[in-house]
């Protein structure tokens, strides 16, 4: 279900996350490959990405979302506010998605 949600995006999610990744700044960048190579390498990794307001966050999680999207890769963004959660396409709350209490 989760994949045929994105499947008829995939080709605008490509395009989307290659201008977007061309204006990571490093740090960003350095998570955004972490992620990849660990996909890549099927490679099990729990990533918390954390911040100040205005950092760049959301537009790095999208970022990674729309790539691996793009690629076929079933996504489930997470945050722990429902307000964070409604910033990803596709964003749940983590208790909802883990059964957090």
């Amino acid at each position: 279900m989760e994949l045929e949600k994105w499947d008829n995006q995939r080709r605008v999610l490509g395009a989307r996350s290659a201008t977007a990744v061309s204006k990571l700044n490093e740090e960003q960048y350095g998570i955004y490959t972490e992620v990849m190579d660990a996909v890549t390498n099927h490679r099990p990794l729990c990533a918390f990405v954390d911040g100040k307001a205005g950092r760049g966050k959301t537009f790095l999680v999208n970022t990674i979302c729309n790539k691996l999207r793009s690629e076929g890769h079933i996504v489930l963004p997470t945050a722990t506010s429902a307000f964070a959660a409604q910033l990803y396409p596709g964003g749940k709350t983590t208790h909802s998605v883990f059964k957090v209490c």
